[in-house]
This record gives C-alpha cells, sequence and structure tokens, in this order.
C-alpha cells in the first residue's frame, strides 16, 4: 500500500495532477476553504483535535498501567504525549512571538484559521520536505513488517523478567527491546545512508536540484558536473571521495555486527483449544 500510494503522490507532485502552487490548485483551494471558517468553528476544532489527543494518551497510559505487558501501548501513548506537547509548544511559541501573554493564548485559541497557501516543489524552504516524505512512506511498509518480525522475535521471559526487577518503559526499551534490534537497526542504517548519498534520480526529475538548488544532493550535483558541464575532473573526485566516506562508514558498521552475537529464534505453536 505505501508503494502504491507513493506512485500516486510522486505523480502528483512531478505532473501537477492534484496541486498547483496558484490559488486554483485543488489543495490550496482547500486550504482557502479551512481559512474562511468562523473563529468559533476554529476554536471548536482546536479543542477538539487537543481533548482527543489527550483523551487517548491518557486512555492508554491507563491501559498500559493496568496490563503492564503490553508495552505497545506505552509507546503509542508516550508518541500522543509528545505530540500533545509538541502542539502546546508551538502555541507557545507562537503566542511569545506576538509579544502577548494569557490574552494572547485566548486569541490564538479563538482566531480564524490562518494556513498558508502551499507551493509544494516550487517552495526552496519545503521542496525537500515534499521529495522526503514519499520516499519514507514508501519504505514504512517493508521496514514496519521488518522490524514488527524482529520485536515479535524478542522472549516474553524477558519482558516478564523486567517486570519482576521493577523495571519501567525506559528500561524495558534500552535493556530488553534495543540490544536485541541493534543489528537490524545497523543494517537498516548502512542502507539508509548509503541510500541518501546516493539519491539523484527522482529528484532530477520532479526538481532538478532546484528551487535554488534547496534539492541539490552529492549524487545529483555529481552527475551535473560530470555530464552537464563536462567537468569530468571533480565529479571523479567527489565520487571518490563519496565512496571512500560510504565504505569506511559500512566498515565500522559491520566491525560492530562482527562483535555482535547472532541467534535464531524458535517460534513455539499454540495449542489449539
Amino acid at each position: 500500500m505505501p508503494a502504491v500510494t507513493t506512485g500516486l503522490v510522486t505523480l502528483f507532485l512531478w505532473k501537477g495532477l492534484l496541486y498547483d502552487p496558484s490559488d486554483s490548485g485543488v489543495i490550496n483551494k482547500i486550504i482557502q476553504w479551512i481559512n474562511t471558517w468562523p473563529a468559533w468553528l476554529a476554536a471548536l476544532c482546536r479543542l477538539g483535535v487537543g481533548a482527543a489527543v489527550l483523551s487517548a494518551a491518557v486512555g492508554l497510559l491507563d491501559l498500559a498501567r493496568r496490563d503492564t505487558e503490553r508495552l505497545r501501548a506505552r509507546v503509542v501513548a508516550a508518541v500522543l504525549a509528545l505530540a500533545l506537547i509538541g502542539g502546546v509548544l508551538a502555541l507557545l511559541l507562537k503566542v511569545s512571538r506576538q509579544g502577548g501573554g494569557l490574552a494572547a493564548v485566548g486569541q490564538a485559541m479563538t482566531s480564524p484559521f490562518d494556513f498558508k497557501l502551499q507551493k509544494f516543489l516550487q517552495d526552496h524552504k519545503r521542496a525537500l520536505f515534499w521529495l522526503i516524505m514519499p520516499v519514507i512512506w514508501a519504505g514504512a511498509g517493508p521496514g514496519c513488517l521488518i522490524y514488527l518480525a524482529a520485536l515479535k522475535g524478542i522472549p516474553e521471559e524477558q519482558y516478564e523478567a523486567a517486570d519482576i526487577d521493577g523495571a519501567g518503559l525506559w528500561d524495558k526499551v534500552v535493556h530488553v527491546m534495543l540490544p536485541h534490534l541493534k543489528a537490524l537497526i545497523i543494517i537498516n542504517l548502512v542502507g539508509a545512508v548509503v541510500g541518501g548519498f546516493q539519491a539523484s534520480g527522482n529528484i532530477f526529475v520532479m526538481t532538478g536540484g532546484g528551487p535554488e538548488d534547496a534539492t541539490m544532493t552529492i549524487g545529483l550535483y555529481i552527475w551535473y558536473n560530470a555530464f552537464m558541464f563536462l567537468n569530468f575532473g571533480l565529479a571523479t573526485a567527489m565520487g571518490w571521495i563519496m565512496g571512500a566516506i560510504l565504505i569506511g562508514f559500512t566498515l565500522t558498521q559491520l566491525n560492530i555486527l562482527n562483535k555482535l552475537e547472532f541467534r535464531s529464534v524458535a517460534v513455539e505453536p499454540k495449542m489449539k483449544e
């Protein structure tokens, strides 16, 4: 599913089938429509979203407190709590920029929406974001499956032993979960770093490194110097330097992997009741 939707999103961004940097784009029309909502409706939406996130975080924390084996509930609750804290900090930052106190907080909560129109790939501040997100979303599906399989391979006895020793959420993550996932994280890190250094194909097609070189990557810069500007000396030197960096990084990670101990996990079949 992520791979399919990523292809559609990339096509929309490239050909402008869904968006238009001008006011006539579908997404910008939706943004303009949301900005026309009255102040009471905007305040109601803000309060509703905040209450929903807070209720979900409190409910998951209570569920995790009653059932200590549900580590997933605690992790989700922590993420929701961080999202809530981030929203509050963003509101306080906006108020501090306006130079106000509690009155400014109330005004920010009750003021109409003022979302800016998006220029997408033509915005030099956010163009790289719009290029990165489809790639991340495309790899989210396989990555989640791999990490989920690794999490399933962690023996439940270790979590139970941690509970008996009085370990909290952070202790379980650091001393139980991460040691089992260390090898997988290193392998994925190597692949992500190498892929990030070599990323150029989708950027060349969608933006060509622009606007204002905001999306220019090392691989694309090497390609431009070699095949557009015919500056083969500089391109070759940069290629060798990048290759040496990646080889050194990979060898370092492989040295770490060499010190790890790999074990096979046997899954016990469940008996039918």
